[in-house]
């Protein structure tokens, strides 16, 4: 009886929780749109940057809200940032154009659009469905697998196969992203170097707002690829383009 009263005032803590914390977020949003709406952009930002930053709580006018008062304030790595994640979220032409318009305007590299951009989003945005479709399958297969060993005394080779294939891609998608992280640069002269050293060899530098690949990391450092280029950059300089 105890340990049911236990359990029932555990979950019953849990929900006040979280519906005390959608509460109050619901409360910053409301007084962030409030202030938007009296063209207080400044103080508005701070709130929204809050949401979207520390308790990762954002919808698509608020990264929209996010962009456009970023834009004003001539903070535009920071607009492009918000306009990616965006894209990266949900697709769009409209907000394709806008980048490009706005990257164009500051003469930025990294923001090509093509199909395997937006396969990359696509895959992105529906990696769990994937993932699920693929154990769901497998899981179909193994119980034909089952059943034939029960009622036929008999092994499919040709299905265990296609189990292991299956299997190999579901590990393989689950644990190594085909896909690379992409970042933009959001500090002025940044320095790209030949190799994770200060005292390395300078490859360029670069102003804010250019938008890179992140290939790899090491230490405090991350390797990306640019304009076909390859170097390191400094963990701070970037903003990388992940949840």
């Amino acid at each position: 009886m105890a340990r049911k009263l236990s359990l029932s005032f555990l979950l019953s803590f849990i929900t006040m929780f979280c519906l005390s914390q959608n509460k109050s977020n619901q409360q910053l949003i409301n007084q962030a749109d409030s202030l938007f709406e009296q063209e207080k952009y400044v103080d508005a930002l701070f709130l929204y940057d809050t949401l979207f930053s520390i308790k990762k709580v954002y919808s698509q006018q608020m990264l929209l809200k996010l962009s456009f008062i970023e834009e004003g304030l001539n903070e535009y790595e920071n607009a492009l940032f918000y306009l990616s994640y965006l894209y990266k979220k949900h697709p769009n032409q409209l907000i394709a154009e806008k980048i490009i318009t706005l990257s164009d305007k500051h003469e930025l590299s990294g923001y090509q659009f093509n199909d395997l951009s937006l396969l990359f989003k696509l895959y992105t945005n529906y990696f769990v469905y994937i993932i699920s479709s693929f154990v769901l399958v497998l899981v179909f297969l193994v119980s034909i697998l089952v059943f034939q060993k029960i009622n036929k005394n008999r092994i499919d080779y040709a299905l265990i196969f296609v189990i292991s294939l299956i299997s190999f891609g579901t590990f393989y998608i689950a644990n190594y992203n085909p896909f690379p992280v992409e970042a933009i640069i959001n500090q002025p002269n940044t320095l790209l170097m030949t190799a994770p050293s200060s005292a390395s060899d300078l490859i360029n530098k670069l102003d804010q707002g250019h938008k890179t690949i992140i290939i790899d990391e090491v230490d405090n450092w991350y390797q990306i690829e640019l304009d076909d280029t390859t170097a390191f950059v400094k963990k701070n300089q970037l903003h990388p383009l992940k949840d």
